[in-house]
């Protein structure tokens, strides 16, 4: 697919993804069930989240009915070179529950991702949700209250440890915060970096909200994390 865009009425862009065989009037075959245009925001999304950011891995996405499957070179997703079944496994283990991997077929070693989605017409629009209808490009809206915690908590570590503010990996504490709720509070500088910038960009799971983090035993690992939070939704 590639990207394209209209204009609306009043000058407004909606931007699409289109199929070769859009841009190219190419027939399609009755076997072909591959869609022929979705909505940016939504695929750049889900996109963007199954590999965690690290786009630089992913080769090709293609949009059935039912599922987006995401082709990835798992070398610049994981880092280093892995036989192709070892690398599916730690792939795996980074998606969600609703995800799942395959080896790709062929000389070269890719993984391709596979996620279930829906696509629905609402307003004579095709979007893309979940499994259980909810949509995959919402608005993005920063929650301002978890934010802004997130934002203190670094400044806590910052105060009350020895290391650089954002990197928590190297922050030794001195001495534990003075109020309780300040010792809840600076666990958010502590969440898996995936998890901060989602925050920050209004992308995090629905159900991870401040009084969500502060109520929880948070685990230790930043993978186990990321699976929490994402059984939050």
């Amino acid at each position: 697919m590639s990207p394209t865009f209209t204009r609306g009425a009043k000058g407004q862009v909606y931007r699409y993804y289109v199929s070769t065989g859009v841009q190219t009037g190419r027939r399609r075959s009755s076997l072909d069930d591959a869609i022929r245009r979705v909505p940016a925001a939504a695929i750049e999304r889900l996109v963007r989240d199954s590999v965690q950011d690290t786009l630089d891995a992913v080769e090709r996405v293609e949009v059935h009915p039912t599922c987006v499957h995401i082709v990835i070179d798992p070398v610049g997703l994981l880092g280093r070179p892995l036989d192709p079944a070892d690398a599916a496994i730690e792939v795996q283990a980074r998606l969600a529950v609703s995800q799942r991997v395959l080896v790709e077929a062929g000389t070269q070693a890719r993984v391709r991702i596979i996620q279930s989605v829906r696509l629905a017409l609402r307003g004579g629009k095709i979007v893309i949700t979940d499994v259980n209808g909810r949509r995959a490009d919402p608005h993005q809206r920063t929650d301002l209250v978890l934010a802004r915690a997130l934002r203190t908590s670094h400044e806590l570590l910052a105060g009350l440890g020895d290391g650089a503010v954002g990197r928590p990996e190297q922050a030794i504490l001195a001495a534990s915060p003075a109020s309780a709720y300040d010792r809840n509070l600076i666990k958010l500088a502590f969440l898996a970096p995936d998890l901060q910038i989602r925050i920050l960009e209004g992308r995090q799971p629905s159900g991870l909200t401040l009084q969500a983090i502060i109520g929880a035993d948070l685990p230790a690992s930043w993978p186990d994390q990321l699976a929490w939070a994402e059984a939050l939704n």
